[in-house]
């Protein structure tokens, strides 16, 4: 999701933030928790989900993307 704008560098984010793309991340996770609450909450099965800000960076959810198929980020440390 692009929470935040482009920063000044290849790899910076901005400090300023995107509304829209604040709010989509949060209807993403809101989706989610609503789906498990009333369908799989029953069942013995859990759903998780994640999500990168990429700053509005094609190449850098693209890079987030291949390090997390490949297990080169770690989530509990996040």
């Amino acid at each position: 999701f692009d929470v935040h704008n482009k920063g000044t560098t290849a790899y910076d984010c901005a400090t300023e933030m995107s509304e829209t793309g604040f709010i989509n991340m949060l209807a993403f996770f809101w989706s989610i928790d609503t789906y498990f609450n009333s369908i799989m909450s029953t069942n013995m099965v859990s759903v998780h989900a994640i999500a990168f800000d990429n700053c509005m960076r094609p190449d850098q959810t693209i890079q987030n993307m291949y390090d997390f198929a490949q297990c080169r980020i770690n989530i509990q440390n996040m």
